[in-house]
């Protein structure tokens, strides 16, 4: 039996320069940067604690923006942990290479975590962009550096066949998901999921005898699994911030052929939800009641607030329209029945709650209950012209699979 743990996006925010380093992590965030480096040092002082875990893993946006001063501090933490019993392996992502300003090249960042990743592979790819590691007896990992770089797809499962011939199992890691975590971010970013390819390169890996990818990125906790028309099982383990709401990582055991995987909280990240919430309340309360807060508050999600201000009306009426009407005012305009036990459930409270549950993999509202039945009722009255928009074939289908997941995100039991 062979325990592991799997990171992703730490976004370690730091500048040695005191004042600066304040100034940063006081924006906004989803992320909570002012507290990244204290949950950081805690969640490896348990990995060092746990008698039972011989390896961490960390997959990508180890820095938050790419500054040397995080890379410094990074690669200390990372030597001062490891040791004998206790490696350490990791790939990089955007945010190390410069999320504002690119400070580094992908090479570079190669060279400086080479000891947390080539250095200990048996077989590399493009200096180091794709490696494998032997994670243990019977077990290999395959790891991707999520830059721009050759196709390493064809290596790749090259490496898959030649685990599977030598007997071992192997899995995978990368950066982006593979699969999309939610309907919703698959139409927002769908460049991001395994570079616009998801369909066509999670068939080939699987196919190939590689059924099992953990990744991060999206800062959702989510676990999928999809059967290609070969039937090959494929589950893309897509795994919260560690340093944002739910506040959550991954513990995995291997045994014959069989992984487990189950959620673990951060360790003293009790107020990671806290502080996700609390961010959207400003956005969603600024868009009515100060909208100052609300264009500050939405640079933690990606809008500038010179966008904000751009779409000030059109953000002001859509505020105000979700604030004053409920899921029951909206079945009146569409014309459809909503369930009476959420028929005052008002628009913003509903919208803060789905966001919330996508991120924190709490989405249960199934097709038998109210809200899954007002949610299919709307989306039956959709127009047709926005079904195109959303790629779905059933609005219906398409509205509840916003917040209801059949799949457990909390835990798997998945065989190699």
């Amino acid at each position: 039996m062979f325990c592991f743990w799997q990171f992703t996006d730490t976004h370690l925010s730091h500048r040695d320069d005191p004042a600066v380093h304040a100034e940063i992590v006081s924006e906004p965030n989803q992320l909570d940067l002012a507290h990244s480096e204290a949950l950081i040092d805690a969640g490896l002082e348990a990995f060092l604690r746990d008698p039972n875990c011989e390896a961490l893993l960390i997959s990508g946006d180890l820095t938050n923006n790419g500054h040397p001063d995080e890379h410094r501090l990074m690669l200390e933490k990372l030597r001062r942990t490891a040791r004998p019993g206790k490696r350490i392996i990791v790939i990089t992502a955007s945010h190390d290479v410069g999320n504002t300003h690119k400070y580094n090249t992908p090479a570079q960042l190669r060279e400086w975590y080479a000891e947390f990743g080539p250095n200990q592979a048996i077989a590399s790819f493009d200096d180091g962009l794709a490696f494998v590691v032997q994670l243990c007896g019977g077990l290999r990992l395959l790891c991707v550096n999520d830059h721009d770089g050759a196709d390493w797809l064809a290596w790749g499962t090259e490496q898959i066949q030649q685990a599977h011939a030598a007997g071992d199992a192997i899995i995978g890691m990368t950066h982006c998901p593979t699969l999309p975590p939610s309907s919703i971010y698959g139409l927002m970013t769908p460049s991001r999921i395994f570079g616009g390819k998801s369909a066509e390169n999670t068939r080939i890996l699987a196919n190939a005898g590689l059924c099992l990818m953990l990744t991060g990125h999206s800062h959702i906790h989510n676990i999928l699994r999809i059967q290609t028309p070969e039937g090959n099982p494929y589950w893309d383990v897509n795994t919260g911030a560690y340093t944002a709401g739910p506040g959550k990582f991954r513990a995995l055991t291997f045994d014959r052929n069989h992984i487990s995987v189950v959620s673990k909280d951060v360790p003293n990240g009790e107020g990671l939800r806290a502080h996700f919430e609390q961010l959207l309340q400003n956005i969603f309360d600024g868009m009515v009641g100060d909208f100052d807060l609300f264009a500050h508050s939405v640079n933690g999600i990606g809008m500038t607030p010179e966008d904000a201000y751009k779409n000030k009306k059109l953000f002001r009426a859509l505020g105000w329209f979700t604030h004053h009407t409920t899921l029951g005012g909206l079945g009146r305009l569409l014309c459809c029945r909503i369930p009476k036990e959420v028929r005052r459930t008002r628009l913003r409270d509903m919208v803060c709650k789905i966001v919330l549950n996508m991120y924190y993999g709490e989405e249960h509202y199934g097709p038998q209950t109210p809200m899954g039945q007002a949610f299919a009722a709307i989306g039956k009255r959709l127009p047709k012209s926005l079904a195109a928009k959303c790629k779905a074939d059933d609005m219906a289908g398409f509205m509840l699979s916003m917040i209801y997941d059949p799949t457990p995100d909390d835990a798997a039991e998945i065989d190699l």
